[in-house]
C-alpha cells in the first residue's frame, strides 16, 4: 500500500463514513510511470474509501493520466504529502455540493457566464501549495464554468518547463495570467472576471515582473495582439527594478513580435517630457531597440536641446542602434 495511505488508514476509513452520496472519480490511464503512480494511489484510496468510486477510461493520444471529476476538476498528481488533506477536503465539499467560500467572492462568480480555466502547478512537498489548493479547488462548486486543473510539476517536468514554471505554487489563468506563491483570492477573481486581458491592472503586471514572470507576460500580450495600457505605466515606472523587468519584456517582444513592440514607440515618446532623466535614458534605449531609421530625426532634434552627459550618451547609443549619424 502507498506509504501515505498506510499512515492514514483509520482516518481515511472514518472520513469515508462521513460522506453522504460519495464521489465518482474518472481515472484516465495512459502509458508511463506517471499513470501507474496515479492509478496505484487511486485504487488503494478507493479501497479504503469505497464511497469514492473509480470509473476507468483509456486515455487518448495527448491525454494526461489523472483523476477527473465531471468537467470541472482534473488532478494530474498523486495526492500525497501535504496535498492529501486538501484533496480529501475537496471531495467532502463535492459530496456535500457546497463550498466554504466567502459571500463576496461567491457573488462575483455565481452569475459569471462562460468558462474560466485555471491551472495550478504544485508539488506534494510544497508548504504553500495546500493553502492555494484549498482556495482554488472549490470554485467550480459556485460556478461550474470554472475548470480547475492541478498538475504536479515534478511528476510532469516537461509540462512545467513548457509553461516556464520556476516555483510552486503557480496559478495560471486564461491568457497566461499567473500568480506565484500565496495568493489573494479576491485579487485573482477580480482580474479574471472583471479585468480580462484588455484590462490587466498595473498591480497584476508589477507582481508578474517582480515574481520573475517577464516571459509569460510577453506571451500574454502576443496572444492578445496588443500592449496592455497599464504595461506602459510599468515601463516608465520610477522604480528601476520594475522598469528593468518591463524592458526585458519589451526586448523579448522586439525579437518575437516586432510589429507589436513598435506600438510602444509613440506612447513612450509622449511620456518623455513627464519623466525623470533616468527614465528618459531608458526610453531612448528602447527606441534604439524597437525603432527604425524614421526615428533618427526625432532623436537628433532631441539632442539639440542640450542634454546631460549621461542622457546625451543614451541618445548617441540609440542613434547607433538605428544606424544614424550622431556627430555634433
Amino acid at each position: 500500500m502507498h506509504e501515505e495511505l498506510k499512515k492514514r488508514t483509520d482516518a481515511i476509513r472514518k472520513w469515508n463514513q462521513g460522506l453522504v452520496t460519495g464521489v465518482a472519480l474518472r481515472l484516465v490511464r495512459t502509458e508511463g510511470p506517471q499513470s501507474r503512480a496515479i492509478e496505484r494511489f487511486a485504487a488503494e484510496f478507493s479501497d479504503l474509501a469505497p464511497k469514492i468510486v473509480l470509473e476507468e477510461a483509456a486515455g487518448q493520444d495527448g491525454d494526461l493520466p489523472g483523476m477527473l471529476i465531471n468537467e470541472s476538476w482534473a488532478f494530474h498528481f498523486v495526492p500525497e504529502g501535504m496535498e492529501l488533506d486538501p484533496f480529501m477536503d475537496l471531495l467532502s465539499a463535492i459530496d456535500r455540493g457546497e463550498a466554504d467560500i466567502r459571500d463576496d467572492i461567491r457573488g462575483i462568480l455565481k452569475n459569471h457566464p462562460g468558462t474560466i480555466p485555471l491551472t495550478l502547478y504544485l508539488s506534494t512537498h510544497c508548504p504553500n501549495c495546500p493553502a492555494v489548493m484549498r482556495q482554488i479547488a472549490p470554485l467550480p462548486l459556485v460556478n461550474p464554468g470554472i475548470h480547475v486543473t492541478a498538475i504536479d510539476g515534478l511528476l510532469f517536468p516537461d509540462l512545467a518547463s513548457a509553461e516556464r514554471i520556476q516555483s510552486v505554487p503557480t496559478l495560471i489563468g486564461e491568457g497566461g495570467l499567473r500568480w506565484t506563491g500565496q495568493i489573494r483570492l479576491e485579487s485573482v477573481i477580480e482580474t479574471l472576471v472583471r479585468g480580462g486581458e484588455g484590462g490587466v491592472a498595473r498591480e497584476m503586471l508589477e507582481r508578474m515582473i517582480t515574481e520573475g514572470n517577464a516571459a509569460p507576460l510577453a506571451d500574454m500580450m502576443i496572444r492578445a495582439g496588443r500592449l496592455f495600457p497599464a504595461f506602459m505605466e510599468v515601463l516608465t515606472s520610477d522604480l528601476f527594478s520594475l522598469r528593468l523587468g518591463a524592458m526585458v519584456v519589451m526586448e523579448d517582444l522586439a525579437e518575437r513580435a516586432p510589429a507589436l513592440a513598435r506600438g510602444a514607440l509613440e506612447p513612450l515618446w509622449k511620456r518623455m517630457s513627464a519623466v525623470d532623466e533616468a527614465v528618459k535614458g531608458d526610453i531612448l534605449y528602447l527606441i534604439g531597440v524597437i525603432g527604425d531609421p524614421t526615428w533618427i530625426p526625432r532623436i537628433a532634434s532631441f539632442m539639440e536641446k542640450g542634454l546631460s552627459p549621461d542622457l546625451e550618451e543614451a541618445a548617441r547609443e540609440a542613434l547607433d542602434s538605428l544606424g544614424g549619424d550622431h556627430s555634433p
